[in-house]
């Protein structure tokens, strides 16, 4: 169906298989339906803000089992952006800020 439907290029590639994600590599709404699926389960429509998805659990992994490197670069990138966010409130409380709203479109 991803190959034939899907407006995505990279997961039209792939068949959709985006492989195994934690809490923090994909978005809230697609981990938290996953979280609820056995294995093997179909599932959809789920909405995100890149559009509407069909899952299908192939597979769980343990913490154990899963890939560290991943998951320490998800905490690490999630921690950064909570410290840059709480510089620059800090920074807007102190100082005027303008929003170049040109220069922000298409930035999420």
């Amino acid at each position: 169906m991803v190959r034939l439907y899907s407006d995505d290029s990279l997961s039209k590639n792939t068949g959709g298989d985006i492989n195994y994600q934690s809490r923090l590599t994909i978005v809230p709404p697609v981990y938290e339906t996953a979280l609820r699926m056995k294995v093997g389960q179909v599932k959809g429509l789920v909405r995100t803000q890149y559009g509407y998805h069909i899952l299908k659990l192939t597979g769980k992994r343990s913490y154990d089992q899963a890939n560290k490197r991943s998951i320490r670069t998800g905490v690490f990138d999630s921690k950064r952006k909570r410290i840059f966010d709480g510089y620059f409130k800090k920074l807007s409380g102190n100082y005027k800020v303008k929003r170049n709203r040109q220069a922000l479109k298409g930035v999420k």
